[in-house]
This record gives structure tokens, sequence and C-alpha cells, in this order.
């Protein structure tokens, strides 16, 4: 469960503290920041898994305009504070991460690298037992009270350390903290994109603009059934003639979704 989530320095975000309660709605006018911390939660947690890049280029569709003009000192900053249930046991995280954006990359020049990144867990199993991972761009240490469990030299410094990481399990509180931070979603649906009948493989869930929609709609018709139900009882909500999603026979490259209503 995230309990606090703070950023400073993304795009219009300056000291910006977000704590979670339950179901949230965010509102404000035009250019408040509402998109802009959704997208702040969706990039950090593509870094969890992604080069910084390719993550700022999923979550915002830029890289080289992320730090807010007006502040002088071009790193971003952001800090969590989540609990977590290991088997059982509650464990409390603490993470923090700033990135140096550099202000007009080359082609050989990345947009983003790690300055610093920690990462602290209390709890667990033995509550007098701690646990971190400390990240200084180029080198971590994971470290269990005052013994260091794994010395990481030679790190990329265009991705986390959770991210070099990803492909090695075994690290317990890292491994758990890592795949909550990737199931961090956020949707920004675009009508043009949502209609797009266009095949796109590799994915395994819906993407953030909604291009593979008709896709998913299609893998959930032929594998779940009873979850395609409940999705036409939702739109019912707005749409209450609607009554089945039918699809035509597809080719290798194209699915064609259409809405029926009732007879």
């Amino acid at each position: 469960m995230l309990k606090r989530f703070w950023i400073s320095n993304f795009r219009n975000l300056v000291n910006v503290e977000f704590r979670p309660a339950g179901m949230n709605m965010l509102i404000g006018p035009n250019n408040a920041g509402k998109t802009n911390l959704c997208a702040a939660l969706r990039f950090l947690a593509l870094t969890a898994g992604k080069p910084l890049d390719v993550a700022a280029k999923e979550a915002v569709g830029e890289t080289w305009n992320l730090a807010n003009v007006y502040v002088a000192e071009p790193v971003l900053r952001f800090e969590l504070d989540c609990q977590l249930n290991d088997q059982g046991t509650v464990c409390e995280f603490t993470y923090h991460l700033e990135l140096r954006a550099t202000i007009q990359p080359g082609p050989s020049t990345p947009a983003l690298t790690v300055v610093s990144e920690t990462l602290s867990m209390t709890g667990g199993k033995n509550p007098h037992d701690s646990w971190s991972l400390s990240n200084k761009g180029d080198r971590a240490k994971i470290t269990a009270g005052t013994t260091t469990l794994r010395d990481l030299k030679g790190l990329a410094s265009t991705q986390t350390a959770l991210c070099a990481t990803s492909g090695v399990r075994g690290h317990g509180p890292l491994d758990l903290f890592r795949d909550y931070l990737r199931t961090w979603s956020y949707f920004n649906l675009i009508p043009s994109a949502m209609r797009s009948t266009k095949v796109i493989r590799d994915e395994a869930g819906l993407l953030s603009d909604g291009s593979n929609l008709s896709r998913t709609f299609f893998s959930l018709h032929n594998e779940n059934p009873r979850i395609m139900t409940r999705i036409v009882e939702a739109v019912k909500a707005f749409d209450p003639k609607l009554d089945v999603f039918t699809y035509q026979s597809p080719d290798p490259e194209s699915v064609f979704l259409f809405l029926e209503d009732e007879k």
C-alpha cells in the first residue's frame, strides 16, 4: 500500500506530496499538474524494469522536457513510503531516487542519469533486522544490518539499480518492492488510438493510450469470457443499451471490435 509519494522538479510539479487513501479523485484547473502526477507515478514504476530514457518516452512521450524550466538545478527527485506484506509479515519501505536531466541531450547523450538511489526496509520476520540498497550511479550495495550481501560495480547510470537487478532474483526485500512498483499503471486513453485495429504483439496488458484495446478485448473474449461479461456490465453504467462486444474474423495484422446494442 502506498502511503506517501513526493516529487520535485518533474515538469510543472515542484515539492508536491501525494498521500492516497482508498479511491482518490484529482480535481483542478487545466495545467494544475493532475496528468503530470499520474505520469510521474507511471514513470517511476517503469524505471524498475526499463532504462530511464525508455521509461520517460513511454510515460510522457519524450525525454528532453522533464525538468521544470524554472528550477535552476536540473535534478528530478522522487520519494515514496509504502507498506507491503511479505508472507503475512508487514514491511515498511522507503525509496529515494534522484535523476539528473540533460537539458539538450545529443544523439549519444542520455537525457537522464542516476545521481543517487536508496531503498530501505524495516520490519520483516525479525523486527530488529534492517535491509537497504544504496546506489551512487555506477556502484550499488545491498546490505542487511552491517553485512554487505552484494556489491554491484560498473552499473550503467542510465538505469536504476532496481532495473539492473531485475533479471536476478534472490534478494527478498528488493524483489518484493520491485514487483510492487511494477504493478503501478496509468491509462491516458486516447480515442484515436483506441480505434486502432492494428495488432500490437508482445504486450501482456492494455497499453497506456489504449492503442491495443481491440486486441486486448479479443484475447479476453477467447481466454476469459467471464471478464468480458463483467466489462460489458460496467460499460452499461453509461451505455445501457450495450449488449455484447463482437469481432470480425481477424487477419494476422488487424482486429475489428464492434459494440452491439440489445435487439
